[in-house]
């Protein structure tokens, strides 16, 4: 990251501008204040362009389509992409060791709660984009995906408090 940031800070105010538009960020005015907002912006969506994409990905090669989806409100179909992208990546990080699934657990009365497929990643980038678009919502780290499922559907395995869903006789 400090490789991109020091490569944008050599940049013009209009070259600036250039890149953030070219990547899909939305820029406002460049000034000295606001520069270090802008460079900062355009060095993430650089970054998750880079992991998104394929390995072989430079900073430059300016591919908006991952900060084009942080601007866009989530929708059902956008909710099926991210939830569907999560499964995937799974047998490709299993290899590099411990695998860790993060489970996003959204509020009882938003619709995505109720859609039935549960909010499981692999990347916490991409749960993290799904938090901060489904209001309220909580998201956690668990080892196994059983329980990472268990916590997006909302089952809270405690000793402390009883699951909402289970029923005390």
């Amino acid at each position: 990251m400090e490789a991109v940031l020091k490569r944008l800070q050599t940049l013009t105010a209009d070259q600036l501008r250039d890149e953030l538009t070219g990547a899909g960020v939305k820029c406002g005015p460049i000034t000295a204040t606001t520069r270090s907002i802008f460079e900062k912006k355009l060095a993430r969506a650089l970054l998750d362009s880079q992991t998104d994409g394929s390995g072989d990905a430079t900073a430059d090669s300016g591919s908006s389509r991952p900060a084009e989806e942080l601007q866009q409100p989530i929708s059902e179909q956008n909710k099926e992409e991210v939830t569907h992208e999560a499964e995937t990546p799974e047998t490709e990080s299993s290899s590099e060791g411990p695998c860790v699934y993060y489970g996003v657990c959204p509020q009882p009365d938003d619709p995505a709660a109720e859609e039935g497929s549960p909010h499981v990643y692999v990347n916490k980038t991409k749960a993290l984009k799904v938090v901060m678009k489904l209001k309220s919502a909580r998201f956690k780290a668990f080892a196994t995906k059983e329980d990472a499922e268990n916590f997006a559907k909302g089952v809270c395995v405690s000793p402390h408090k009883p699951s909402p869903e289970k029923t005390s006789a």
